[in-house]
């Protein structure tokens, strides 16, 4: 699939939503440098060319254009086409224009966007176009009151195109294994981003449109291991590398890796590492007999 990998380091501005119906459509997209259109349109047939690429649609398709991508779109003769489109202007704009592949959905370094993808699922179309008559509606009025709201549905829309590329990758896979894979990925990535705060089975299932249940059996059977050993491990890996650090209070060290409690904290480092946090920091810092670190076995709480 060709699409964008982005990364948003500032406040997008509006620079236009519309709606329109056209007959005997060409276009070639002249968007400036930093701008991001997002556009859903129905049609017959219509023929795409993107940086000299030839590609023929039919029925209808989301698609995307970042900055000044060259793009051209040509419909048939006395064809009727119908576009929504929601363009913003972010400074700086980082991206990349490459072939996404199947890897790419477990890879949330980035939001990934397609050039162009037909056909997606009526709920998805029906969320998307939802969300872009939301922008439309306050479009007109746009002014400091309405800019935290228009910001608001702008990221929902974008994340949203994100997630329909992401599965529409998975689908052209064609294998459940690979969408289990997905959840099992995705909260590994929440698990690594967010192990400093408290963190949740229940949130990440919520996040993910799971039963707690499921996704903790989902997650045993892909992983080997308990979400509950996972964020353990994660945790504990951070603190190994904050203890190195004498400088560190050990109360810091706990609250960084997502610990309330200092002396809970303490336990649980002691069963995971076999020593406890005084005998580690001697360890790593050479005043100690051990060569070797005690490492954990049959770990249990």
């Amino acid at each position: 699939m060709l699409g964008y990998k982005i990364k948003i380091n500032n406040i997008p501005e509006y620079v236009w939503a519309c709606e329109t119906t056209v007959n005997d459509y060409m276009w070639i997209n002249r968007n400036q440098k930093d701008m991001l259109e997002i556009s859903f349109s129905k049609y017959s047939s219509k023929k795409i060319i993107i940086n000299g690429q030839n590609f023929l649609l039919k029925n209808s398709n989301l698609s995307c254009v970042v900055s000044d991508t060259k793009r051209e779109i040509f419909c048939n003769e006395k064809e009727e086409i119908n576009i929504v489109s929601v363009c913003v202007k972010i400074k700086e704009l980082d991206f990349s224009m490459c072939e996404l592949c199947s890897e790419d959905c477990f890879d949330y370094s980035t939001i990934i966007l397609p050039a162009f993808i037909e056909d997606i699922p009526l709920s998805d179309e029906l969320e998307i176009l939802k969300i872009m008559h939301k922008i439309m509606k306050i479009a007109p009025d746009m002014c400091e009151n309405t800019r935290a709201i228009f910001m608001s549905h702008f990221f929902e829309l974008l994340y949203k195109t994100d997630a329909v590329t992401r599965k529409t990758l998975q689908q052209t896979n064609g294998s459940i294994t690979d969408m289990n894979n997905y959840y099992v990925k995705k909260t590994d990535y929440i698990i690594k981003s967010q192990y400093s705060k408290k963190l949740s089975l229940n949130e990440i299932a919520s996040t993910l449109n799971l039963s707690n249940v499921y996704l903790s059996t989902l997650y045993k059977k892909y992983s080997g291991m308990t979400f509950s050993d996972k964020l353990l491990q994660v945790r504990m890996k951070h603190a190994e590398e904050m203890l190195c650090d004498q400088n560190v209070p050990t109360a810091k060290v706990a609250a960084l890796c997502g610990f309330c409690d200092e002396a809970y904290f303490r336990k649980q480092f002691k069963k995971f590492f076999g020593i406890n946090v005084k005998e580690y920091r001697a360890l790593k810092n050479g005043i100690t007999l051990y060569h070797d670190k005690p490492l954990r076995k049959n770990y249990k709480k």
